[in-house]
């Protein structure tokens, strides 16, 4: 966040108690989103109970072989209560304070921005990490995550992906409910009771419809027509945005149900708990949490099944493979799903056979087990 040169303002705002977390210092030297970003990405995926203090200080203290500018490292170390407090961060803020008491890691605290708006609230949050068991915690002491930078400025915004105007055609990844007594207006919202075969006013445009985007006018707002000419009205205030996650760019999208081919190789993590999901990662462009196992590469044209998709919005997607390999979880996650990840399998080429498939009869190798 930059630092706002008006004075005058300043003093008058602070004049009024409703304005008194603007004096907080976070307010004029850092930058949210950046601090959010390492939070999530490093801080979270990489510090879990009992790491050895030795490995916390090689994972973070900078050396000119690193080559990821947004990676914090420590600036700063004190005693505080019988801990031994380091602060890490980067010219971008502070991104946390890690507690480490008798050489292993307690737990981490941050600020968090609450509030952004002419009054400004930060609050300081206390961070519990992950308990893993001791084998988990060898392993994790002897990796190098400093070695896999986060490719940052390769993430694609959905908002230029997504950003409609007149004449493109768009796709729906949901059914929508339209109004046939408001012009065809477009619900967003599709509880299916609302249908007319469930008894319901409204009509539904089924998902994978195509739809092209026509000229703006202050009578009807944004209009779409569909392939058979026929009309539909976009109301609300927020124009297409209010249907970010269920419109996408014409043949970058699948709706759920139907099967997909993947367009980019996908690294496969494994967590040791049953109740975590699997992941599949676009690799630099997310980091994965230290305390799951890698399990190979799903690559470019494998066939899965979208389960979920939200291409426009979160960009995350919940897919099930068709023919999962030895040791490959039949459901993963995806935590960065741009449009154009997966397209139709029917327009796809043929899927890979990868190089190094289990012979028949081979025993298949252990879940979770390194994949290269």
């Amino acid at each position: 966040m930059r630092r706002v040169a008006n004075a005058a303002a300043l003093g008058a705002c602070l004049a009024f108690a409703g304005c008194a977390h603007l004096a907080q210092p976070q307010t004029w030297s850092s930058d949210p989103r950046t601090l959010e970003l390492q939070q999530s990405e490093y801080l979270g995926k990489e510090l879990v109970r009992g790491l050895p203090e030795e490995t916390f200080r090689r994972w973070y203290t900078r050396t000119p072989v690193w080559t990821d500018p947004l990676r914090p490292s420590i600036q700063e170390t004190r005693a505080e209560d019988g801990t031994i407090v380091y602060e890490v961060g980067t010219d971008a803020g502070s991104a946390g304070d890690v507690n480490f008491r008798d050489g292993a890691l307690d737990h981490w605290s941050r600020w968090r921005l609450m509030q952004k708006s002419v009054v400004s609230a930060w609050m300081k949050e206390t961070v519990q990490p992950r308990a893993v068991d001791a084998a988990a915690l060898a392993r994790i002491a002897a990796l190098d995550p400093a070695s896999e930078p986060l490719r940052i400025d390769e993430r694609p915004d959905p908002s230029d992906v997504c950003d409609y105007g007149t004449g493109d055609t768009v796709e729906t990844l949901a059914p929508l409910l339209y109004d046939r007594r408001r012009g065809n207006r477009l619900d967003r919202w599709y509880p299916p009771v609302r249908a007319e075969d469930r008894g319901g006013r409204f009509s539904t445009l089924p998902a994978g419809a195509r739809l092209r985007v026509e000229r703006w006018d202050p009578v009807h707002g944004r209009r779409l027509r569909g392939d058979d000419g026929t009309c539909y009205i976009v109301d609300s205030p927020l124009g297409l945005d209010a249907l970010h996650d269920v419109l996408c760019p014409r043949g970058a999208c699948v709706p759920p149900g139907v099967e997909a081919a993947t367009t980019r190789d996908l690294v496969i993590a494994i967590g040791a708990d049953a109740d975590e999901p699997s992941l599949a990662i676009l690799e630099g462009l997310t980091r994965i949490p230290v305390w799951m196992t890698r399990g190979g590469t799903l690559p470019a044209g494998s066939r899965v099944t979208v389960r979920g998709w939200s291409a426009c919005g979160g960009m995350k997607a919940t897919i099930a493979l068709t023919s999962p390999g030895p040791g490959m979880p039949p459901v993963l996650s995806v935590p960065i799903a741009p449009p154009g990840l997966f397209v139709p399998a029917a327009s796809a080429p043929p899927a890979p056979v990868p190089p190094d498939a289990a012979p028949p009869g081979a025993a298949p190798p252990a879940a979770g087990s390194p994949g290269f």
